[in-house]
């Protein structure tokens, strides 16, 4: 992603014009704060920060949601052949791990 000079900006001058840039960052939607000359820190706009949350959280259900769907697809196949799975097995299966009780 390449990030355009005017949206970094050093602390000091940040620290100073806070106030300013609170304001600015609706309609630019993030600054970028940097100290000693590296980025540090990210001023963005609640709606944007919100967005974006919502995105991850929406990627991160797919996410699970296709991992369910491979395991319980691993599941139903064995239990189609006839075989009987313990719960062990079966727990195992949908969950990537041993059952440890």
């Amino acid at each position: 992603m390449e990030i355009s000079l005017q949206k970094i900006i050093p602390f000091t001058q940040a620290r100073n014009m806070l106030s300013d840039l609170v304001d600015r960052v609706r309609k630019e939607q993030f600054f970028i704060i940097s100290k000693q000359n590296r980025q540090k820190a990210v001023l963005v706009d609640i709606d944007y920060f919100q967005n974006l949350q919502k995105e991850l959280e929406q990627e991160r259900l797919a996410q699970i949601e296709d991992t369910l769907r491979s395991k319980f697809q691993q599941y139903t196949k064995k239990i189609k052949r006839g075989k009987t799975l313990t719960e062990e097995e079966a727990y195992q299966i949908l969950s990537g791990k041993k059952l440890t009780w």
